[in-house]
């Protein structure tokens, strides 16, 4: 039986991704939401139902979920505007990625209230970014 299971899996769109993938939420694409949500919280879904399934049976585990500020925070679309600044073209950071990384806070919150009378911990780590002048 699993003692542990890290979901540590994530997408983003791509930083030199175009205009399409990085551009204004007015007319970003269903299809980038929709491979986004599809790994960092469809894909963490899965794989906590399974695995947690089984921890819970043996009484006892831990599951770690790999968040991002961006789970408590929205972007800060200033700090992306050395982009445009850089490559002469707007950089806009997707919503798909908060989106999804804001579900995985309260998925990690429901797991963990859901099995803890079975042993089954749950707990969700979020990193931040640096700011930095270039």
């Amino acid at each position: 039986m699993p003692h542990i299971l890290v979901n540590n899996a994530g997408i983003d769109s791509k930083p030199d991704g175009g205009a399409e993938q990085n551009g204004p939420f007015e007319t970003y694409p269903q299809k980038f939401w929709d491979d986004i949500i599809d790994v960092n919280l469809t894909g963490v879904m899965l794989c906590s139902r399974v695995i947690g399934a089984k921890m819970a049976e043996a009484g006892r585990g831990s599951i770690i979920n790999v968040g991002s500020i961006y789970g408590i925070v929205s972007p800060n679309q200033a700090l992306y505007a050395y982009r445009e600044k850089h490559d002469g073209v707007p950089f806009i950071k997707a919503v798909s990625y908060a989106a999804s990384k804001s579900g995985l806070v309260n998925l990690t919150r429901y797991v963990a209230t859901y099995w803890a009378e079975k042993n089954v911990r749950c707990n969700l780590i979020s990193f931040g970014g640096q700011d930095r002048q270039l």
